[in-house]
């Protein structure tokens, strides 16, 4: 039986390394043996750690913005009119142009030429308001697209432009004669009427008699034509002028 002991003896010496590796390893020379009851135990006795919860932000909830439903509100409907002759001329040529002064009493040595001022002032006065309606007229029918009067003719349409213009022109020379007129009688009132206003000399009686409303005698008119011309041709002067230096300076040198 030989071959029986060598057998059990080698099933003896596997038990012997299994028991040892279950065995704990002992610690400070001293043996620890844990069984399965002392491991079943030790785990029921830790309790499962309650999950730290995570503090979610709330979620920022975002109005939407209302629509505001704006209605629509009428625009007024802006109708420009024709422009009138007030308009075009920047005053109103219609309008009552009797002189403020009227009624004052007027020394003696003016009154003559004070009644010649009124007369003129009222006649050009009319003539201003004939003139004005005439171009009102106009002036209406071209605003207003109403051609049926007008010539189917170009020539007779650059016709009624013409005369349109030229009234418009006699509107406004009768208005500045107006305006002559009523400072010549404001010189009446404040004494200074008939004195040149360029050479200081009184005016004489027959230019004053011929235009009551001029503020110039004879020799201050000439005068102030002449500073006109000189004004108008002062650069024509100069020209010439540097044309004579040029030629002097050449016949200087050819000599």
């Amino acid at each position: 039986m030989p071959g029986k002991k060598t057998a059990i003896k080698k099933t003896k010496k596997k038990t012997s390394t299994e028991t040892a590796a279950a065995k704990p390893v002992p610690t400070n020379g001293k043996v620890a043996a844990f069984t399965l009851d002392d491991v079943q135990s030790l785990l029921k006795s830790k309790k499962p750690e309650k999950s730290s919860k995570r503090t979610i932000a709330p979620k920022k909830v975002v109005k939407k913005k209302e629509k505001v439903a704006i209605e629509d509100v009428p625009q007024e409907t802006q109708s420009f009119g024709a422009a009138s002759l007030t308009d075009i001329l920047g005053y109103n040529p219609t309008g009552n142009s009797k002189s403020k002064s009227r009624g004052k009493s007027v020394p003696r040595k003016f009154k003559v030429y004070y009644n010649l001022l009124i007369s003129l002032h009222d006649h050009v006065n009319e003539e201003l308001d004939l003139h004005t309606r005439e171009t009102l007229k106009k002036t209406n029918k071209d605003d207003s697209g109403d051609i049926a009067s007008y010539g189917q003719h170009m020539a007779d349409e650059g016709t009624d432009n013409f005369d349109r213009d030229f009234a418009l022109s006699l509107v406004s020379s009768e208005q500045e004669a107006l305006s002559e007129i009523e400072k010549a009688i404001g010189r009446i009132y404040n004494g200074s009427y008939g004195v040149c206003e360029i050479t200081g000399e009184p005016i004489s009686e027959e230019r004053l008699k011929a235009v009551p409303f001029t503020r110039h005698s004879l020799e201050g008119q000439k005068q102030l034509e002449k500073n006109k011309r000189f004004s108008v041709q002062r650069g024509g002067v100069y020209s010439t002028g540097i044309e004579d230096s040029t030629q002097f300076i050449a016949n200087d040198d050819a000599d």
